[in-house]
């Protein structure tokens, strides 16, 4: 799914519970930061009208690259 905002568009692939699983917590840990702080460890997602967040995977698979 590609999202432009503005001039910049965003790739997110991620549903909540593949980010979860790839960050090894529960889904609800993950919306928890979202509704928090508009964010989980700095990466902010695309919702949908429908209300489900796609997470952008390149932030999430340069966050785990760093964390190697």
């Amino acid at each position: 799914m590609k999202s432009t905002l503005g001039m910049k568009t965003i790739d997110c692939k991620l549903r909540t519970e593949e980010f979860a699983e790839l960050m090894k917590v529960k889904p609800a840990t993950i919306r928890r930061g979202y509704w928090d702080k508009g964010h989980y460890l700095n990466i902010k997602p695309l919702k949908l009208p429908n209300r489900l967040l796609y997470w952008p995977e390149a932030d999430v698979l340069d966050l785990l690259g760093s964390e190697a």
